[in-house]
């Protein structure tokens, strides 16, 4: 079993202090590192605009709101801003559970495979690039772990890289050192079939494969602001996400797939 604290993580979860310590509290410190500013605030928004997707029409300020991976509080910001206000973080990381809660509620750092956290007492959870540092095995043993702790009725949003994406981009990148935090992502085999458990229908899903797309003009303009913002402006637009389940097909090599699960009881 994968476990974040055991030796073999170590590495990345110093490199994860380091870059909290190194870029701060911004996109750039959760996200891709790698890319302009730019890049990440463009998807940040667009993470932002699938988490009002999934709980806007479901604001209850007395229910407990999970938020796994929850780095320095970047998409807990946005839960507040609907209304929602109890919410937990859970994170490997001392640096950002300490500056999740000075800000936002309580955060705990915690083995993410083994959630711990009481049996029928979270509304809502919400995993957003966090799985993606596990294999496929122990990113299906975290959601068996929350489904334990899941009220009926709870909502879970899932938010990921694609592997597929991440291949085709190394067949570029060759002379690209390997960094500990560089992970593949899950597929979309993984990601729609394996990882969530039996309970849980999924409501909706989708991909920004539109940014995705747009990738090239986005990267080549990003010293441009004007035509950046032109170009973000109809990515994004095209990549709204909507209330629709799309089976299978959801965006096999975007950079990022989310699905929107309901229990429909408890484990």
């Amino acid at each position: 079993m994968t476990n974040p604290f055991d030796s073999a993580h170590d590495e990345v979860r110093r490199d994860w202090e380091q870059r909290q310590q190194t870029l701060g509290n911004t996109p750039r410190a959760v996200l891709m590192k790698g890319i302009p500013d730019a890049l990440n605030s463009t998807f940040d928004c667009w993470h932002r605009s699938v988490l009002r997707l999934a709980y806007a029409d479901r604001v209850d300020t007395s229910t407990q709101t999970l938020d796994i991976g929850c780095g320095y509080g970047r998409l807990a910001e946005e839960m507040l801003s609907l209304g929602f206000e109890r919410i937990t973080g859970v994170d490997f990381s001392e640096g950002f559970c300490r500056q999740f809660a000075s800000h936002f509620g309580p955060a705990v750092r915690a083995d993410l495979t083994h959630l711990p956290f009481a049996p029928a007492t979270l509304k809502n959870a919400y995993s957003v690039t966090a799985l993606m540092y596990l294999d496929p095995v122990d990113a299906r043993r975290v959601l068996q772990s929350l489904d334990h702790s899941l009220l009926p009725g709870a909502r879970v949003l899932v938010l990921e890289p694609g592997a597929e994406f991440n291949r085709l981009a190394r067949l570029f990148l060759r002379s690209k050192p390997l960094e500990p935090l560089t992970r593949p992502g899950l597929s979309d085999c993984e990601f729609h079939q394996g990882i969530a458990p039996k309970n849980w229908q999924c409501v909706a899903n989708g991909s920004n494969a539109a940014s995705t797309l747009f990738l090239p003009l986005l990267l080549v303009t990003t010293r441009m602001p004007r035509l950046y913002a032109m170009f973000e402006s109809i990515a994004l637009r095209l990549d709204r996400p909507k209330m629709i389940h799309r089976a299978r097909w959801i965006g096999r090599y975007a950079i990022y797939r989310w699905a929107i699960y309901d229990t429909v009881q408890n484990a």
